[in-house]
């Protein structure tokens, strides 16, 4: 059997099993006070799709905060406008990276018992709140979601690579999910009680860390609360980097190299072989030319089962199109020249640019 045929079905063991909140049903309880708080920066275009969504959802709502990080634009105005409860960051101090200083001092304001943590730019889908909150109330513990990616123009689909490695190397859905604890949480939606936020510090216990979401989850685990992680189909989408390729490549780079250095090794290790099995599916398909027919059909059942299983999950954690599996290479070649830059920008340079800042990679240190 030619290693190929072993690296697909790594693919196949990696994502198992993928976990979406409960699609429907509602808790006999009585549902804890939601609070809702929003890091936002720059996002007057994203707030708007996200605060309506959330009107249609109203009732499991007790408040909505928008931390407003020294926004350039109409980012407050448009909060307000939505009723939403406006908090300006102070500051940041010393030890500290920005996200997670919005979201602490949007958690000090915060009086509801549970509390959702979610990024400007997702989308809360039609009885998204009603699943999130049964699943919660059901389960206990922390919970996060990877939102559902939404695709509106062809070029977005280059972040499907991206999106299926970053599922992958959360660990959260292989085939021995069940008994070895995630690599940490997804970031852009994140649900928890006050009381467990309070008991592991909230967001001050990792002020110094640049993927905070990972961390973040890490201590919950370490203090002994149960972190599960779901895709958000039915719940929670979003639509990343809209605006141009540019953009795209910008948030990819700067933070993927360092996702990649917290991932647990053997499972990167898996995913390396993983990739690196479609890579040669796909250079296979040079040496068709003077093939006999078994080598040929070996060739293109190969490819055809890569194509397949890539449309699969993508379709499971987002609307990709069918073309972005078929061209599948197309999109590995983007995502390692992307990761490659990625990897000199936050090792070398330890310096990347996003939404108007030059932001330094180094760990900080002191308060």
């Amino acid at each position: 059997m030619n290693l190929e045929w072993i690296y697909l079905l790594i693919g196949s063991l990696i994502l198992w099993k993928i976990a979406i909140p409960l699609k429907q049903g509602s808790s006999h309880q009585e549902a804890a006070r939601l609070s809702i708080i929003i890091p936002a920066r720059n996002e007057e275009q994203n707030l708007p799709i996200l605060l309506s969504s959330l009107q249609s959802e109203s009732s499991y709502v007790h408040e909505i905060i928008v931390v407003d990080d020294h926004s350039e634009d109409g980012t407050a105005d448009i909060a307000e406008r939505y009723g939403a409860k406006v908090i300006k960051t102070p500051p940041l101090p010393p030890g500290w990276f920005g996200k997670s200083w919005a979201c602490w001092n949007g958690a000090k304001e915060a009086t509801g018992e549970l509390f959702m943590f979610l990024d400007a730019d997702t989308t809360i889908e039609p009885g998204g709140l009603r699943n999130i909150i049964s699943t919660q109330q059901k389960n206990g513990g922390a919970m996060t979601i990877q939102p559902y990616h939404k695709i509106d123009s062809a070029y977005e689909n280059l972040s499907g690579m991206f999106n299926l490695i970053a599922v992958m190397g959360m660990g959260s859905f292989h085939i021995l999910s069940r008994w070895i604890p995630p690599a940490g949480a997804f970031g852009q939606c994140f649900i928890c009680t006050k009381q467990d936020y309070e008991k592991v510090g909230g967001h001050s216990a990792i002020s110094n860390e640049i993927l905070e979401h990972m961390k973040l989850g890490k201590v919950f685990l370490e203090h002994g609360i149960p972190l599960r992680n779901y895709i958000g189909k039915h719940a929670v989408s979003m639509r990343m980097y809209p605006e141009s390729v540019k953009e795209l490549t910008q948030g990819w780079s700067k933070s993927f190299a360092s996702g990649a250095g917290a991932t647990n090794r053997l499972l990167l290790i898996l995913i390396i072989f993983w990739i690196s099995g479609g890579i040669s599916a796909a250079f296979s398909l040079l040496e068709l030319n003077g093939s006999s027919g078994i080598q040929t059909a070996n060739i293109l059942l190969l490819y055809g089962l890569y194509c397949i299983q890539i449309l699969f999950m993508l379709k499971t954690i987002g609307n990709f199109s069918w073309a972005a599996a078929l061209f599948f290479p197309l999109l590995t070649l983007f995502f390692i020249s992307v990761f490659t830059h990625s990897v000199v920008r936050t090792f070398l340079t330890k310096k990347v640019a996003w939404k108007g800042r030059s932001i330094s990679l180094a760990k900080k240190k002191g308060r």
